[in-house]
């Protein structure tokens, strides 16, 4: 339940919640066109960011 509640206040995951949330059909619309490959490596960069935030002890 603290996990959960941790969550919810964290900033980034707010911003990753509304991106994943406000975007999809925007997204989708992409995933299906000539940009998909660069959506995927959009993406796989913002992972990338998201996991090195995680991993920050102090911003």
């Amino acid at each position: 339940m603290e996990i959960g509640q941790g969550a919810s206040n964290c900033e980034a995951c707010l911003i990753v919640e509304k991106f994943c949330f406000c975007s999809h059909p925007l997204r989708m619309e992409m995933a299906a066109s000539e940009y998909a490959a660069t959506l995927r490596t959009s993406l796989a960069t913002l992972t990338d960011a998201m996991a090195m935030l995680g991993r920050e002890t102090s911003l």
